[in-house]
């Protein structure tokens, strides 16, 4: 079995977000495989999230928020944000399941 491959990722709110919403969404997110760390930041207003990308991934997360009924901050920025954190765990998960480079340059010699 492959090593996990953890990261951090930073999910800003709107500022509509009720608590309460936030703490059920929390409850939730605590419950995914993979999941290690969810925090809610009050004077940021956002989420911070540490996760194994080969258990989940950031859309299974902004999935469960929206869910929820926490809206996030949906400003070009944000969407930009998250298309790149999407396709960085794509990219990441595939290079994790990756064969492993060659060990030299040379190619294998021919037995007579």
């Amino acid at each position: 079995m492959s090593e996990p491959v953890n990261v951090t990722r930073k999910i800003d709110l709107d500022t509509g977000s009720e608590i309460q919403d936030i703490k059920l969404a929390l409850e939730c997110l605590r419950s995914l495989p993979g999941l290690r760390v969810a925090l809610y930041d009050t004077v940021s207003t956002g989420i911070e999230v540490e996760f194994d990308l080969l258990k989940t991934c950031y859309s299974d997360i902004t999935e469960i928020l929206r869910q929820k009924n926490v809206p996030l901050r949906n400003r070009i920025k944000d969407r930009l944000l998250s298309a790149r954190y999407e396709y960085l765990d794509e990219t990441a998960r595939v290079n994790a399941n990756a064969l492993p480079a060659a060990s030299c340059n040379k190619p294998p010699r021919r037995i007579r």
